[in-house]
């Protein structure tokens, strides 16, 4: 008789540590992320390991003999910055137009209080610094996940002097010069790792140093990294995304899938190098997959107390999307899943992008199916702990719940409680606390 399989034991509510191999692990995931889907994650991590590993081990070497870990050392250091704080991850897709007013008006109110006192710690994508900047927008944090060497222009020339006590966050596998001039410019760094055995091992060999206490699951892109990163190293529970739409507008013209690609209009990063691009040339809008993206309405402001009205409503409009945004997206949709399923689980996603592919699933991907709007459904509607929502609403409903736990507290500081009785708050318990019932 066979041997049944174990489960796999989930111990702690940190972004979960899977593999994301074996689907049928998970059974979560099983009738809402097709396998096929799943698999293609598998398949893509090892394309990619397979492709840039040479490339990265080079760059650690010349990060190391740079002495950047050495005068910076790693994210473990910024334990604890999110306590009682929720994370807004700011990044680069065109909705973002649609909340930055939002996110200004939470950066003039909460930023002007003491580092303790704040309700949110705004973090940029490499590619929104400036644009944030330039806005009045200055992130507490900048977050860099790729190595090539777009992100010089990005987070280095030409950048505005009220972004200059900004800390980076970065792989210790990234763009040396990069890295470099930014530690010349006398700001901050500090590093983590993906958290694989071939980057693991690399580590300790260039450094001579335990890689495993600066790993983080690596979702590929920078805002499905931050949120790894911010749960596993600054201790905060909830997680607020904006600009994450994985997508761009449908149709025939690849000028206008261009153009809407980011929220600021500057495709030169990924424009091909013989058609004058600077960056990796991956053009991404030249494909188009298309997907169904969803609409923000009354009826998908959650409660916060765990019930929810109807989710987001899928059905907004066909957009473009490509196999690399397809990546990111079943990523941060299969984390979401997975780790909810842990009981010990307090984290909250909240999608604030106002639009795109993320959240958005199909109960068949037959063609004949996918043209009915019933055949459409959201992850709220399968994970109690992602929530579609507004920016505004979330962050009134976070400082909200924070301003009840102050006053049954009768004015104690938020810092020296806990729902056990000691130790710092997270943000989760502070809702918890305050609204649920």
């Amino acid at each position: 008789m066979a041997k049944k399989k174990k489960k796999k034991k989930l111990e702690n509510d940190e972004v979960v540590k899977a593999d994301f191999t074996n689907f049928e692990d998970y059974p979560m995931l099983q009738g809402v992320i097709p396998e096929t889907h799943h698999h293609f994650l598998t398949i893509a991590n090892n394309q990619t390991l397979d492709a840039f590993t040479d490339w990265w081990k080079e760059q650690m070497e010349a990060n190391h003999k740079n002495r950047l870990w050495k005068r910076f050392g790693g994210v473990t250091t910024l334990a604890g910055a999110g306590h009682n704080k929720a994370i807004i991850g700011v990044g680069s897709g065109p909705s973002l137009s649609k909340n930055l007013h939002v996110l200004k008006e939470i950066h003039d109110r909460d930023g002007v209080r003491n580092p303790e006192d704040k309700d949110f710690l705004i973090c940029s994508s490499n590619h929104q610094f400036r644009p944030l900047l330039e806005a009045g927008i200055i992130p507490d944090f900048v977050f860099l996940v790729d190595a090539s060497k777009i992100a010089y222009d990005q987070i280095i020339r030409d950048i505005p002097p009220e972004g200059e006590n900004c800390i980076l966050i970065a792989g210790y596998h990234c763009d040396p010069e990069t890295l470099r001039a930014w530690s010349k410019a006398g700001r901050a760094i500090k590093f983590y790792l993906s958290d694989n055995k071939g980057m693991k091992q690399m580590f300790r060999n260039i450094t001579g140093k335990n890689p495993n206490p600066y790993g983080i699951i690596n979702g590929g892109n920078v805002l499905n990294s931050m949120w790894a990163i911010t749960s596993k190293f600054f201790g905060s529970r909830t997680f607020m995304g904006i600009g994450n739409d994985l997508s761009y507008p449908s149709g025939k013209s690849i000028k206008k899938r261009r153009a809407g690609y980011y929220q600021d209009g500057d495709y030169s990063v990924n424009m091909p190098k013989n058609e004058g691009g600077k960056g990796t040339g991956r053009d991404e809008a030249k494909q188009n997959i298309q997907w169904m993206s969803f609409k923000i309405t009354d009826s998908n402001l959650c409660n916060l107390d765990g019930s929810q009205k109807i989710p987001g409503i899928a059905g907004d409009e066909i957009v473009g999307t490509s196999n690399t945004l397809w990546v990111y997206k079943t990523w941060l949709e299969e984390a979401c899943l997975i780790t909810a399923a842990n009981d010990k689980a307090r984290f909250r996603y909240y999608n604030c992008t106002e639009g795109g592919v993320l959240g958005v699933l199909a109960k068949s991907t037959d063609p004949k199916e996918m043209v009915k709007d019933e055949n459409w459904f959201m992850v709220d509607e399968v994970c109690k702990r992602y929530h579609t929502t507004t920016l505004k609403y979330a962050t009134d409903q976070f400082s909200r719940a924070k301003e009840i736990l102050r006053c049954q507290l009768g004015g104690r500081h938020l810092n020296a409680l806990n729902a056990g009785g000691s130790g710092p708050m997270t943000g989760v318990d502070i809702v918890g606390r305050a609204i649920f019932k």
